[in-house]
């Protein structure tokens, strides 16, 4: 770092103090918008943006790729089976939890974990570039950022694309199901209509 004998008890002082602090904040805009450039030129060519690969890959050779870990590849194929099977996160978890598999940090796998798996297209191998404005329109999005693009064919798939389409019909169909109970407590319609009233005779009064 530099540093700067500056006599601030003069005008002259003062006026360097204010460029000086103008130059770093110019220089500190500068270096964020090269990192937010450089990431989006990254997400325009469908590379991936994180340290992380979802589970049952490994970081690839090539930077932004991804390959299969051929020890977990088993485990992701057993949690779309599974749900395709049992229609439910929950049960998907504690099925693949009593065969005795683990996550990548050796825990048990959990309802979220399951529903990351089952919708993460990267099994596919799509690589989705800015996922928060899916289903935006191009006016709807922010100015100067990227819409939603979905890159395919980025490395092997794990998943073919008919079972995973199949899973997502699966998905949103018991979505939409559980979302009709909730708001119309349709799910309590048939006790109620097994639920009348006792009729009461003239003579059942007492006197």
């Amino acid at each position: 770092m530099t540093h700067y004998n500056i006599d601030t008890s003069t005008p002259v002082g003062e006026m360097i103090v204010v460029v000086l602090m103008a130059l770093a904040e110019m220089q500190s805009k500068q270096m964020s918008v090269k990192q937010t450039t450089s990431q989006e030129v990254r997400a325009d060519k469908g590379y991936r943006h994180g340290p992380s690969p979802p589970f049952g890959y490994d970081l690839g050779d090539s930077p932004g790729t991804l390959k299969v870990n051929e020890l977990k590849v088993s485990i992701v194929r057993a949690i779309f089976s599974e749900y395709l099977d049992q229609g439910s996160f929950a049960v998907v978890a504690k099925a693949i939890n009593e065969r005795g598999y683990r996550t990548r940090k050796d825990k048990k796998f959990d309802s979220y974990k399951i529903r990351y798996i089952l919708e993460n297209r990267a099994y596919i191998a799509d690589r989705e570039v800015n996922k928060k404005y899916k289903g935006m329109t191009d006016d709807e999005v922010p100015p100067g950022k990227t819409y939603y693009i979905v890159h395919s064919e980025m490395w092997e798939p794990i998943m073919n694309l008919p079972t995973f389409e199949r899973v997502q019909r699966l998905i949103h169909k018991r979505r939409m199901t559980k979302s009709r109970v909730l708001y119309t407590g349709e799910a309590l319609l048939p006790s109620l209509r097994r639920c009348t009233m006792p009729s009461l005779s003239a003579g059942d009064g007492s006197r």
